[in-house]
């Protein structure tokens, strides 16, 4: 995991993020990266 600043990756809709995924590999040793999928998307739950 990078040593460097946070990096939140969220995806735009009709996507999960798992898009971030080659990005992610790239990037790993200069920052620590997090995504995250957004309500209804991945397997998160629904917007209620």
């Amino acid at each position: 995991m990078g040593r460097g600043p946070l990096v939140l990756l969220i995806h735009s809709s009709v996507s999960t993020a798992r898009r971030w995924r080659r990005p992610m590999q790239e990037l790993s040793g200069e920052f620590h990266l997090r995504a995250v999928n957004l309500y209804g998307y991945g397997a998160t739950l629904p917007w209620v």
